[in-house]
């Protein structure tokens, strides 16, 4: 997400501000994966990139 020359530091402040700011909360790794978990359960089906094709969520949505 940034240059190998850039505080990471700095940037990861920067981006936790923005978000206090806009009120969304920002996941560790494992709340993370356990929230993509929730979503595939709740949507019941489980998005496999490998078989990712363009056009994808415009046909599967019909949008």
């Amino acid at each position: 997400m940034i240059g190998e020359k850039e505080d990471t530091e700095k940037v990861k402040n920067e981006l936790e501000n923005t978000c206090q700011k806009l009120g969304l909360k920002i996941f560790d790794k494992k709340q993370f994966f356990d929230y993509i978990n929730k979503l595939n359960t709740e949507a019941n089906e489980v998005f496999d990139y490998e078989k990712y094709t363009s056009g994808y969520f415009k046909n599967r949505f019909k949008l």
